[in-house]
C-alpha cells in the first residue's frame, strides 16, 4: 500500500482511509498477528508461519480485492519498458470464489482519456491480473474518464510484482 500511495502522491493516511476495504476485524487481526510476531521476534523466539485459518487469504489480497464499480487497469502481453500498453476495464461483477470479475472495456479515445463501452466486449479476467486501485475521474461534461497515473507506473508494479 506504500508504495502505490508514494506512486500516486497519496499519503498512506489517505490511501488507507480510500482504498483499504477490509473489515475492521481484519485489519485488527492484521495488527495482532503482526504485534504477536514482533515479540516473538524481541523475545528471540522462533516466528512460524501465520496462525491464520486454513485456507484463508492474505490480508494483502484482500485489501485490494476490487468492488463493482471500480476501475482496474492490465497490462497487455506486448507492453514493453519503452512502450507500455495497458488496458482499463470497470468491473461489472465480482465473482469472489473464482477470484474474477466482469469486465466493461473503457476504450482509449485521447491522451490520458477513456470512454466506457457499455454492452460490447464484457469479459472475465482473474483478480490476479489486476492493477487496482489506480488514479483516474470521471469527467461528467466530457463523459469520459481521465487517468493520472502515469502508464509506465502501471507497467512497472506488474513487472516487479512478476
Amino acid at each position: 500500500m506504500e508504495e502505490l500511495a508514494r506512486n500516486m502522491r497519496h499519503s498512506r493516511r489517505e490511501q488507507r482511509q480510500t482504498y483499504d476495504r477490509r473489515k475492521s476485524s481484519a485489519k485488527i487481526s492484521k495488527a495482532v498477528d503482526n504485534s504477536a510476531t514482533e515479540t516473538a521476534t524481541a523475545l528471540g523466539l522462533s516466528v512460524g508461519s501465520s496462525n491464520r485459518a486454513e485456507g484463508a487469504k492474505e490480508d494483502d489480497e484482500e485489501a485490494y480485492f476490487p468492488e463493482v464499480g471500480d476501475i482496474v487497469a492490465l497490462v497487455e502481453e506486448e507492453s514493453t519498458e519503452s512502450k507500455p500498453k495497458i488496458m482499463l476495464g470497470k468491473v461489472l461483477r465480482v465473482y469472489r470464489k473464482e477470484e474474477e470479475v466482469l469486465l466493461a472495456h473503457l476504450r482509449a479515445c485521447g491522451r490520458g482519456t477513456y470512454r466506457l463501452t457499455v454492452g460490447k466486449d464484457a469479459w472475465k479476467e482473474s483478480t490476479k491480473s489486476l492493477v487496482h486501485p489506480i488514479d483516474i475521474s470521471f469527467d461528467s461534461k466530457l463523459g469520459v474518464y481521465k487517468m493520472r497515473t502515469p502508464v509506465i507506473e502501471i507497467h512497472r508494479d506488474v513487472m516487479r510484482r512478476n
